[in-house]
């Protein structure tokens, strides 16, 4: 155990609390062995992951990096900064334009060596032009020295970004702490300090060479490789790396049987009933609602669109700022503060999902949908008739409530943040919009955890809608 106490207190008085309530505690005798060595291969790779809604691609070069305790590494970092800073920041963003961000990180670690990589997102049309600069610049700085305006530029960005580390007593004691835990001298921050004054241009060249493999280096690249200015196999052999996420078995359920397929769809016919006139229902165009969705114990105002049968946009206003989601058809698109880019496939189809999910989409295409009867099932703590649907969408339940007939739940299989899970929404609060009863709270829920919470503010059904709002460039 390591402890460490700060602050306005008298030592003396403060010592004696800590050993009043800690020294009771005796040695286990268990020794923690020390990490197992490292053992890396250096070889090159190249690696590939599909992303096919990606309009730019997100590239990393890289291999194992080092310790801080290597008597290199001063020159190591001084290194790295001029490699990250004037060469591929200033090449790649600045010179050619193919990106918003280049640099490179040679992490050390204290007990584990650390990661070497070189990072860019480009646009997908410049992929293997961004990957030839990398290895470029990291074969130049192991082959040429640097400049005297690059080498003393990197000490100076180094010694005045690392004064924030050092900026409040709860820092440097921290830091004191993973210094002594580590094995390391308390003062080891001032020796490297002073160390990296003293690096030279040989400092660094001799560092390069023996510490960066651009070689052997491995690489990996996620976009669409459809969209690539030339194949990534004029590198190499490509591995394409499958890193989607296995949904889990299909739930089981009793076989679908002409009777409980009829019963379905006749239970369902009645639960629009239910709703308002069927034929009513079959006429809305779209809707316009308006709501507080809360997430993450945030609440948050949201607008959504929905023209059927294939548009859809939500709009909200966040802490960070407003943002939009938009489908249209099978396109999608998110606009941030901090700009505009294709809508990631997974959240593309689980709003596409949604619409397909929609009582008033089902009943509008009724004839594209099985519905079978399951009888009773307690969703919550209430007891509700249980419809499994299917169709264009992935099975899910509609619960009814017996009595009225409404729709008070739902639950499918989905991805979340925490994998795949199945969701579960209960619906509340019906209230009549232009004679029809819809569903004014719902609240969603994964895992038995409440996951979010929308509570409408507002409906309106077969309003003007502009086809600017499904714009999408």
């Amino acid at each position: 155990l390591w402890l460490a106490v700060w602050g306005d207190f008298e030592t003396g008085r403060m010592a004696k609390k800590i050993e009043a309530s800690l020294g009771g505690w005796r040695r286990s005798g268990v020794r923690i062995p020390p990490p197992p060595p490292v053992d890396y291969e250096f070889k090159k790779t190249v690696n590939y992951i599909e992303k096919t809604d990606a309009s730019q691609s997100n590239i990393i070069i890289g291999h194992i990096g080092g310790l801080l305790n290597n008597p290199d590494h001063p020159a190591i970092a001084i290194m790295n900064q001029i490699l990250s800073w004037d060469r591929l920041f200033k090449i790649i963003r600045t010179n050619e334009g193919l990106a918003y961000d280049a640099h490179a990180e040679y992490n050390a670690g204290f007990r584990v060596p650390g990661l070497f990589r070189a990072v860019i997102q480009t646009k997908s049309g410049s992929t293997s032009r961004g990957i030839q600069l990398i290895l470029q610049e990291i074969q130049r700085i192991t082959r040429d020295p640097v400049s005297d305006e690059e080498i003393q530029r990197a000490k100076d960005l180094y010694m005045n970004s690392h004064v924030f580390q050092f900026d409040s007593r709860a820092k440097i004691i921290n830091r004191m702490l993973i210094l002594a835990f580590s094995g390391y001298p308390l003062d080891f921050s001032e020796q490297l300090f002073k160390k990296i004054e003293s690096v030279t241009k040989a400092d660094i060249l001799n560092a390069a060479q023996k510490y960066l493999k651009p070689g052997l280096a491995q690489i990996l690249v996620v976009g669409k490789k459809d969209d690539f200015d030339r194949p990534l196999s004029e590198l190499g052999p490509v591995s394409v790396l499958d890193i989607s996420i296995p949904m889990p078995k299909a739930e089981s359920h009793p076989e679908a049987t002409r009777e409980s397929l009829d019963k379905g769809r006749e239970i369902f016919s009645r639960a629009v009933a239910a709703m308002g006139d069927p034929e009513k229902i079959r006429g809305i165009k779209n809707a316009f609602t308006r709501a507080t969705l809360v997430q993450g114990g945030a609440a948050m105002e949201a607008e959504m669109t929905l023209v059927y049968p294939d548009k859809f946009r939500i709009s909200i206003n966040t802490p960070g700022g407003k943002i939009d989601m938009i489908v249209n058809g099978r396109k999608g698109i998110i606009k941030t503060p901090q700009g505009a880019m294709p809508l990631p496939e997974t959240e593309k189809q689980s709003l596409v999902d949604e619409i397909l999910r929609d009582p008033i989409y089902i009943w509008q295409n009724f004839e594209k949908y099985e519905v079978q009867s399951l009888g009773s099932r307690k969703a919550g703590d209430k007891e509700t008739i249980d419809l499994l649907v299917s169709g264009p969408v992935d099975p899910f339940h509609v619960y009814l409530d017996p009595r009225s007939l409404l729709i008070v739940g739902a639950a499918y299989q989905s991805v979340t943040p925490q994998g795949p899970e199945m969701v579960e929404i209960a619906m509340s609060d019906y209230r009549e919009v232009e004679g029809i009863l819809t569903a004014f709270r719902s609240e969603s829920s994964a895992n038995q955890k409440t996951v979010a919470e929308q509570t409408v503010r507002g409906i309106a059904f077969n309003t003007e809608v502009s086809d600017d709002l499904f714009k999408i460039e």
